[in-house]
């Protein structure tokens, strides 16, 4: 296992289709740089496949890294992941056990109610504007070719049905809240 990595975890094994729209992903949502590749004979190497038979999600996809992700940046990578619909999947970064705390926190369900919402139009908006950075456009249907995607729009302006965004622990909206001046 790599220091820094970032790992799918799956029920079923990928076609080699969507594994690579994996490391697709990780390259394109995480900083530049951070993806950590290596060459080994003549194949350059930037992920690695494993099962592990004894686990509910037994097929590994592990993408090394060079340093850890940050929450915000392995959140933008969950977030650009879902829109895949694959089911029975679980994203786990190397450090995501580190800001652990030993205390409850309480935030009033109002204000994490806010900042959920603050939370998902910024996550949104910053995923439409690189994909807006990579060619894509607005269209009424997904299409890789014409690289139209009907969720292309800002936050306020999409259905609910096309609204999809990760979900949030206490930790990080606290953190959001505190980076955003609120106190």
């Amino acid at each position: 296992m790599y220091q820094h990595h970032i790992i799918l975890k799956t029920a079923e094994a990928l076609d080699s289709e969507t594994a690579k729209d994996w490391l697709g992903i990780c390259k394109r949502f995480t900083p530049s740089g951070v993806v950590f590749s290596y060459q080994h004979g003549d194949h350059e190497v930037a992920m690695e496949y494993g099962v592990s038979s004894e686990q509910e999600m037994p097929h590994a996809y592990t993408v090394p890294l060079i340093r850890d992700l940050t929450p915000d940046e392995a959140s933008i990578v969950v977030a650009a992941w879902d829109y895949k619909f694959i089911p029975d999947f679980n994203i786990e970064i190397s450090n995501q056990y580190d800001t652990m705390v030993d205390y409850e926190l309480e935030i009033d369900d109002e204000v994490t109610e806010s900042a959920t919402l603050d939370l998902n139009k910024w996550h949104h908006n910053r995923w439409r504007d690189e994909m807006m950075k990579e060619g894509w456009h607005y269209g009424l249907y997904f299409s890789e070719t014409n690289k139209s995607h009907p969720a292309l729009r800002d936050w306020d302006s999409l259905p609910e049905t096309h609204r999809r965004s990760p979900l949030f622990n206490k930790t990080e909206i606290l953190e959001w809240l505190r980076k955003n001046g609120v106190k």
